[in-house]
């Protein structure tokens, strides 16, 4: 919690009370990660939001296929292992009596 807390005091979300300051009320907006909002804000005052979006989303993509190919790649190893298991099984079937 106060891990969360410094990062939002660190990019000028909160005040030194703990209060959102105008800059958090905006993060608070975007659906974002916290650093990617503010991101996002600063890149429009300097006019080069279009690059900035163009990049979170390549982000967010490349981020969202890792996780993709993860959750296969645990999947398929669930699958042979239970392929293994039921081999296993079936061996041991042929030599009980």
């Amino acid at each position: 919690m106060l891990n969360s807390m410094y990062q939002l005091w660190i990019l000028g979300a909160l005040d030194n009370t703990g209060q959102l300051t105008t800059i958090g009320r905006q993060m608070v907006e975007f659906p974002l990660d916290p650093a990617l909002s503010k991101m996002l804000i600063v890149a429009c005052e300097m006019k080069c939001s279009a690059e900035v979006l163009v990049s979170q989303k390549v982000t967010s993509w490349v981020n969202s296929l890792c996780v993709k190919l993860r959750w296969q790649r645990r999947n398929r190893r669930a699958v042979m292992k239970n392929e293994k298991k039921e081999k296993r099984v079936e061996k041991k079937r042929e030599w009980s009596p």
